[in-house]
């Protein structure tokens, strides 16, 4: 399983940073944002084909997901700070 597929199928911020260990904040910030990028487009299909259920739950993993790129975000942004 690819780490965005890990990353897309994960119901707790614990697989997420398990999934993601041993990577620069950087390339963890890529991985989730290409991970929200492919949710949200599952979820327009599945709106699209009626699968409203599916598409719910995918948006719980897109809330997920976006929680952690935030906190990943600021990590980045406290090392540019500390590396003044």
């Amino acid at each position: 399983m690819t780490i965005i597929n890990q990353i897309k199928s994960a119901t707790s911020r614990e697989e997420i940073r398990s999934a993601l260990k041993n990577r620069s904040a950087e390339v963890r910030l890529v991985f989730l944002k290409n991970a929200v990028d492919s949710l949200n487009k599952e979820i327009e299909c599945d709106i699209a084909q009626e699968n409203t259920d599916i598409a719910i739950f995918k948006m719980g993993q897109v809330v997920l997901l976006e929680d952690e790129q935030h906190i990943v975000e600021r990590v980045i942004l406290a090392e540019s700070v500390l590396a003044r």
